[in-house]
């Protein structure tokens, strides 16, 4: 996955400036100093425009709306992304610049900053031993959405199985015996998970 090294950060933000005008002055007597006896106030809103950097992940596995590379929001409004998947891809999580999970919704809503649109691959190994709907997979599913998400350990492990999932199938297509080892050691996860 790429990461942009540096980014360009803008100024988030509205700046108010207050700025107190005397309208009149009155010399307090010997003192060499002033007191003002009537003030004006002027208030200037300064309107900042963030930018939102947007990268998919992999490149092939879709497009966003706006598309990358970047989006300019005016007056740093939040701006609502939407990831669009490619055929063959399912979009699966939005992260930042550093790989951390930002959500599993989609659309997405962000003000500036870096985001990542991430895309698997429409076939993961537990659908392609047990089918797409079956109830291994669905209970898989749960534990992904449900479990692992919310720990960053989880979110690691969820990142794994997606980067390695295509080499795994094409190993388990060319391989019957590697098939049958995967489904073992996903029927012994399944197994804790229904105990």
């Amino acid at each position: 996955m790429r990461r942009s090294s540096c980014y360009l950060l803008t100024f988030i933000g509205i700046a108010t400036l207050v700025m107190i005008i005397p309208q009149s002055s009155e010399a307090i007597e010997g003192k060499g100093q002033y007191a003002f006896s009537d003030y004006s106030t002027t208030t200037t809103s300064i309107l900042m425009d963030c930018m939102v950097f947007i990268e998919v992940s992999p490149p092939e596995g879709g497009t966003t709306s706006p598309p990358p590379p970047q989006y300019f929001s005016q007056g740093c409004l939040p701006v609502t992304i939407r990831a669009i998947a490619n055929d063959g891809f399912t979009f699966s999580h939005w992260e930042d610049g550093e790989g951390t999970v930002l959500s599993y919704d989609n659309p997405y809503a962000i003000v500036s900053g870096m985001i990542v649109a991430v895309f698997i691959n429409d076939i993961c190994p537990s659908e392609k031993i047990y089918g797409e709907y079956s109830t291994y997979t669905e209970l898989l599913r749960y534990l992904r959405d449900n479990i692992l998400s919310t720990t960053p350990e989880g979110q690691e492990i969820i990142r794994l199985y997606y980067e390695w999932s295509p080499l795994i199938i094409k190993a388990m297509e060319d391989d019957a015996e590697f098939k049958e080892e995967v489904k073992e050691m996903i029927d012994g996860i399944l197994g804790l998970i229904t105990e």
